[in-house]
């Protein structure tokens, strides 16, 4: 990053994710505002984390960035690094029985906004257009996305009821 930090990992986590993920919170752990995520990790000495994580409030914050929450100790930086590593237990939670349709994509950071703009205005689309044949209804398809945005990668993932995903 041209603020001179250099996160260990950067994680998006999508609306529908973050339902699922307050779903699944321990009582402890207060809900996420109900909007996109990004989760960072940094790494390095006991000195230099600090440091990054001063730099990476002050570009979050000047980006328009608000709601941050930090890990104040390892205590706690393990617990919000385990709600995003336990997402899939949170969304098997949310959408019991679904089919899922899965997706693994990586193009340059510098795409990766625009395309996953565009993947929601598809999925829309896509919801709007496919019926159920043999009721005559629309399908209702839930689309997420999460992914590991710091090198370009992220998963959109479609749920629906079952059997419905086979003409998609």
């Amino acid at each position: 990053m041209g603020a001179g930090i250099e996160p260990r990992c950067v994680e998006l986590l999508d609306t529908t994710c973050i339902t699922a993920v307050n779903a699944s919170l321990p009582p402890s752990v207060s809900p996420f505002p109900l909007k996109p995520h990004l989760f960072f990790k940094l790494s390095g000495s006991h000195t230099t984390i600090p440091a990054q994580q001063k730099s990476l409030v002050q570009v979050l914050r000047s980006s328009g960035g608000h709601d941050l929450r930090l890990a104040r100790n390892d205590t706690e930086a393990t617990q919000i690094w385990d709600i995003r590593k336990g997402l899939l237990y949170s969304l098997l939670a949310q959408f019991p029985g679904s089919d899922v349709i899965g997706t693994d994509v990586c193009v340059p950071v510098s795409r990766l906004a625009g395309l996953i703009e565009q993947y929601k205005v598809d999925q829309d689309r896509i919801n709007e257009e496919i019926e159920v044949p043999q009721f005559g209804e629309k399908k209702v398809l839930t689309s997420l996305v999460l992914g590991h945005v710091g090198d370009g990668n992220f998963h959109s993932l479609m749920y629906g009821p079952p059997n419905s995903l086979d003409e998609c």
